[in-house]
């Protein structure tokens, strides 16, 4: 990466204001400079101050080339083969997109200072003018290996005729196994569930929230199958009597994700669960969740407290833990002490300290968090609000100067006050210390590449949600799920937060310190404008994000 010159915007100036880091990130980057010799945006990618998106966002707007999320992006077959996969992955770059009669490509690289790469890439594709854009790294070496094997050699392919193997005595295991883990993390999967029944076992992935069937598996397969899962996670595989834990760490597509396993005997044989983590930072960003504007303001202005308690609420499942660390990403670290404690630790932090519970040796939540007090903290992240003791700790910590984060179970805002003064004895203290509560689901977001118009929706929607739809900023536009080769016919790719955002201010603290009725108090937070899931989720529907169908299934 090579500096800009002509007046260009500095690289850190451009970080600063689009707030991605602060001054004080740049001083230590800049000291860290002294000795790694690096580039600055490379330092503080490495330092962990920023992520690879963060990094490709602000070189964009340094240079006034385009930035594309790769992920929204399925190239025609012409204009990737423009490049043969050798020459994508040592240029590094891909083409997404071409004009035969203009005779003009786009092609999408990592660096907009790298003139020889560019120069190496026009000479390549002579015929065409070339329009480049930017992507990050990461992004660019997933896509290569994901868009030619989908053109060349599909996945999904690739795992029927490995199992199919097995029925003939040729059957590899080893190589079975790591075909089921690359189509999951291809298709973004965030569980494995291998499930045995009386003659036969089924691969299932939960994508996007659902569960959705990939496979059959002869039950003879399955159990190779499971002896090398147990095998690479540590486990015992001669015990199949008892449930058993493990984890470990596997590469592809250039991703590195962590993998933990758990198996549970069944009447039929082992079934086999696989949570996938992934170390990616890209996504802990508070703009990029999906909040509405006014609500990811009053998130943002939690973090800046000085002292009191944030609660991020809502299901399993439903994202409470990347808006946490994004909440913990957007906090001056470097001059307030942000310590934290976790089950389990999902994303390592520099500057942020991090400790894992372990309830195998009484090292639970309460007894870290009276430890975490003797740390001199500014900031103290528990990881969830489960027990009593847990809860009055975690309100005295919010009453003595402290900004305390975490995270309770509960179905919307109200809720969660209320669960949390069930757990409390001094309700009156937990009250007066509440700041914010974002009460949260996640809705899965509409194929960009098959979604269609739904006129007749819209229709509906101006009737039922008139005085909201007639305030709107902008021309509303609603569409519906379809379905294509792109997104396995499912209609859907990607998830985004819907959320009621409820602050906390002297009235609202009052109406619930006099027991005022759950009515009295939703009508209270409605002449204050406040947006509840199903209001959140029709204002996504309404800028064509999502479709009515799925917010109802998710927040009714």
């Amino acid at each position: 990466m090579q500096a800009p010159s002509g007046g260009k915007p500095r690289l850190g100036e451009l970080l600063v204001s689009s707030g991605f880091i602060t001054e004080a990130h740049i001083k230590i980057a800049l000291q860290v400079q002294k000795v790694r010799r690096l580039f600055l945006g490379e330092t503080l990618k490495n330092l962990g101050f920023i992520s690879p998106k963060e990094l490709a966002i602000a070189l964009a707007r340094q240079s006034g080339m385009e930035y594309l999320e790769l992920h929204e992006i399925f190239p025609p077959k012409e204009a990737l083969f423009l490049l043969e996969k050798r020459e994508a992955q040592t240029y590094n770059a891909i083409c997404i997109d071409y004009n035969e009669d203009k005779k003009e490509v786009t092609v999408v690289i990592d660096d907009p200072y790298d003139v020889r790469k560019q120069a190496a890439l026009r000479t390549r594709l002579k015929a065409y003018t070339v329009n480049f854009k930017i992507a990050e790294p990461e992004s660019i070496q997933k896509a290569i290996e994901i868009f030619y094997s989908f053109y060349t050699q599909p996945l999904d392919e690739v795992l029927e005729a490995e199992i199919k193997k097995f029925t003939t005595g040729g059957g590899d295991v080893v190589k079975t196994v790591n075909t089921i883990l690359d189509l999951a993390i291809y298709l973004n999967t965030s569980d494995i569930h291998i499930s045995p029944l009386a003659d036969i076992s089924f691969l299932f992935f939960r994508i996007d929230g659902i569960l959705h069937s990939i496979a059959v598996i002869p039950l003879f397969v399955h159990n190779n199958i499971v002896s090398r899962i147990k095998l690479l996670s540590g486990m015992n595989v001669a015990e199949r009597r008892i449930p058993q834990d493990g984890a470990f760490s596997y590469e592809t597509f250039g991703e590195k994700v962590d993998i933990r396993t758990s198996t549970l005997p069944t009447a039929f044989g082992e079934k086999v669960v696989m949570r996938i983590l992934r170390k990616d930072i890209s996504r802990l960003n508070l703009a990029f969740l999906g909040y509405a504007e006014h609500q990811l303001e009053l998130v943002k202005k939690a973090g800046s407290f000085s002292h009191g308690m944030v609660i991020v609420s809502g299901p399993t499942g439903s994202g409470k833990s990347t808006t946490l660390y994004s909440l913990l990403r957007s906090i001056d670290y470097l001059k307030r002490n942000v310590v934290t404690v976790e089950d389990p630790i999902e994303y390592k932090f520099n500057f942020i300290y991090q400790t894992e519970v372990n309830e195998a040796i009484g090292y639970r939540f309460a007894t870290a968090l009276r430890s975490l007090m003797r740390q001199d903290p500014d900031v103290i992240l528990v990881g969830e609000i489960r027990d009593e003791e847990t809860a009055e700790i975690s309100v005295s910590a919010a009453n003595t100067g402290h900004l305390l984060l975490s995270t309770v179970h509960a179905n919307d805002a109200l809720t969660t006050v209320y669960r949390l003064l069930s757990l409390c004895k001094e309700k009156d203290v937990a009250l007066a210390v509440l700041r914010v509560i974002s009460a949260q689901r996640l809705v899965r977001k509409l194929c960009p590449f098959c979604k269609e118009e739904d006129p007749e929706t819209l229709d509906y929607l101006k009737k039922k949600y008139k005085d909201f739809i007639d305030n709107l900023p902008f021309e509303p536009k609603v569409y519906k799920s379809k379905g294509c080769d792109k997104c396995r016919g499912i209609g859907y790719s990607g998830r985004s937060v819907v959320a009621e955002v409820l602050e906390f201010d002297t009235e609202l603290t009052d109406a619930f310190l006099k027991n005022m009725p759950l009515m009295k108090i939703k009508e209270l937070l409605k002449e204050k404008n406040f947006w509840d899931m199903e209001k959140s989720g029709i204002y996504k529907v309404l800028k064509g994000e999502t479709d009515y169908k799925e917010v109802m299934r998710v927040v009714k």
